[in-house]
């Protein structure tokens, strides 16, 4: 018995994406595909051969909530991390140039071509130096960078994902990102509002932290 779903009145921008969703998706099961419609501005979909189908284009809406979640997220957290990394970009110039540091030689490549793994290369050196320094711990600073920097791959890299399985995510406000290999889900790591309120807490705190070094390694143009 074919299913017929009635969406209602919809928004232009969900129009177009359920559309989407049900021209890109078909049933795993049959291959068939359903067909949508909009009379007099209800927008139905028809022809839906079975529930497990009709799971799929029901929760085809529900990804543009995980999509301006990810939008949200990922622009939260990222925005406040380039602060803290234009500091870290600055200790590392500051450094490199009082200490005549070769930056192709210590990390193979020029400065222009330097990504986030150079630049931990390079700053644990300005931190280790700090140390010596002055005699102020850096195992907490470099911990809590490694944390960041490793969550920031993820929120920049790694894909959001679309499944059935993310989509009850949202229920909760949740969304997931995974790392894929070979069309397999390696890795996961899952988002809400929260967690990444707490995340931008500590990059903040961070930053204060990095203001001081800056400080410090400032003093050594003078």
């Amino acid at each position: 018995m074919e299913i017929q779903l009635n969406f209602g009145k919809l928004d232009p921008e969900k129009v177009e994406f359920l559309k989407a969703g049900v021209k890109r998706n078909s049933c795993k099961t049959c291959n068939k595909k359903a067909d949508f419609k909009i009379i007099d501005g209800i927008v139905t979909v028809e022809n839906v051969c079975c529930g497990s189908y009709a799971k799929i284009i029901g929760g085809a809406l529900t990804t543009i909530n995980i999509n301006k979640y990810a939008i949200e997220f990922r622009g939260k957290f990222l925005n406040t991390f380039c602060l803290l990394e234009s500091f870290i970009d600055d200790i590392i110039d500051i450094y490199c140039l009082h200490f005549n540091v070769d930056i192709e030689e210590k990390v193979g490549r020029k400065k222009s071509e330097i990504g986030i793994r150079e630049k931990k290369q390079l700053f644990k050196i300005c931190l280790d130096n700090y140390q010596t320094s002055t005699n102020i711990s850096i195992e907490k600073i470099w911990g809590n960078l490694n944390n960041i920097i490793e969550t920031r791959n993820h929120l920049a890299h790694w894909m959001v994902d679309t499944s059935e399985e993310s989509i009850n995510l949202t229920a909760n406000h949740k969304i997931r990102f995974v790392d894929r290999k070979e069309r397999q889900v390696i890795a996961e790591d899952i988002f809400d509002a929260k967690k990444v309120a707490k995340y931008v807490m500590k990059i903040e705190s961070l930053t204060t932290e990095m203001i001081e070094i800056y400080k410090f390694y400032t003093d050594y143009q003078k």
